[in-house]
């Protein structure tokens, strides 16, 4: 009887050895695994807070050359509806004639540098006519002509001609988001401006402007208006941008482990590296 319980217990002894080594196994492994979490887990923070600077900063970017694009395009002027091989062999004295003729300038020194269709692929038979871009040499003459323009009804063929600034590609985009918007408002007799990429609105309650086709269109469905939603643009939203932030809700608790810490200045370090250096003063 006692051999067999000295039996019993030298098997139980074994047992217990091999589950704790298994035991002891099982926590070298976790350990190792939340090593490499928390390793992965500081580097996906640096990237993603590398990335996140870096795309604020093309967007700043963006903004300022759209400002400069803008900027170069002052003196020049669009003309939409003007049927096509209509100007002839000259597009600059085609163009002169036209709004000398119509606005009454006969004796104005217009100063028109240049003068052509927009530079698009060639519109279908049936399509509408590319639009003139005309460049003339004084800001202040373009202001004179666009507002003469805008204070009467030229025609061509039956069709009135539309007059307006020149606009940068990326403002272009914007201002066409107001298209269903300007269409309920004209149908309600509500005057409105468009200003570069902003809308204002003059309701009976007072004027407010507007930053975005978004913005307009729903305080016109607040009023009770039937208006689609337009979709953001991509380069104003910047949706991967909004989704970093998104990912970024939580924060790390806890005392950072010394691999991690370790891990965190090496990739800070590295991405300091692709920093621009600014030159330097004098």
């Amino acid at each position: 009887m006692k051999a067999e319980l000295e039996d019993m217990k030298q098997e139980m002894y074994q047992k217990l050895s091999a589950n704790s080594a298994l035991t002891q196994a099982h926590e070298s492994r976790l350990k190792e695994a939340e090593e490499l979490i928390d390793e992965a887990e500081t580097v996906n923070m640096a990237m993603s807070d590398a990335l996140i600077k870096s795309m604020k900063e093309q967007r700043a970017m963006q903004g300022k050359l759209v400002d400069l694009e803008g900027r170069s395009m002052r003196n020049n002027m669009r003309i939409y509806g003007v049927p096509k091989e209509k100007e002839g062999n000259s597009m600059s004295d085609f163009v002169d004639q036209l709004l000398k003729t119509e606005l009454a300038l006969l004796d104005t020194n217009l100063q028109i540098q240049r003068a052509h269709r927009a530079l698009a692929r060639k519109p279908e038979k049936n399509a509408p006519p590319r639009s003139i871009a005309v460049n003339f040499l004084e800001f202040t003459t373009k202001e004179m002509v666009l507002r003469k323009a805008w204070e009467k009804k030229i025609l061509m063929e039956g069709r009135r001609l539309s007059f307006d600034h020149d606009y940068a590609t990326e403002v272009v985009l914007k201002r066409k988001a107001y298209v269903g918007i300007k269409r309920v408002l004209k149908e309600k007799d509500i005057r409105f401006q468009t200003p570069l990429d902003r809308m204002r609105i003059h309701w009976d309650s007072g004027t407010r402007t507007y930053d975005s086709a978004q913005d307009a269109a729903q305080e016109l469905r607040r009023r009770g208006f039937s208006v689609e939603i337009p979709d953001r643009n991509a380069s104003e939203l910047y949706p991967e941008m909004e989704r970093l932030h998104q990912t970024k809700t939580w924060q790390r608790v806890g005392e950072r482990s010394a691999g991690g810490t370790e891990t965190a200045s090496r990739v800070s370090k590295k991405l300091q590296e692709y920093e621009r250096i600014p030159p330097e003063t004098n």
